[in-house]
């Protein structure tokens, strides 16, 4: 997998990469229910955050969303994800079974 900063994806591209992550069947949401603009706005301020990262996966030809303290490098450098993404009791993180509000 390889590491794409976000702030070097267009705008429109960002936004699209985010929604697209958000709306991906079988993600939860919590009790509340919230908007796509509301998904998407804090999936962004965990970015900016740090808290996650966008990986490309070339195998896979896709891109994902992954919890910066679910990856794990080796003596090669950053080419090993744990495909879990985050932990279930990480309560501000999206994961690929649901998206946490913060």
């Amino acid at each position: 997998m390889i590491e794409v900063p976000y702030l070097s994806l267009d705008i429109d591209t960002l936004q699209n990469l985010l929604e697209a992550f958000v709306l991906r069947e079988g993600t939860d949401y919590g009790l509340h229910e919230l908007s796509l603009e509301e998904k998407v706005q804090r999936l962004r301020s965990q970015l900016e955050k740090g808290k996650v990262k966008i990986f490309f996966d070339e195998k896979e030809e896709s891109c994902t969303v992954i919890n910066t303290d679910s990856i794990s490098k080796n003596s090669l450098g950053m080419d090993s994800v744990d495909t879990n993404r985050c932990d279930s009791d990480d309560a501000d993180t999206p994961s690929p079974s649901g998206f946490i509000p913060e």
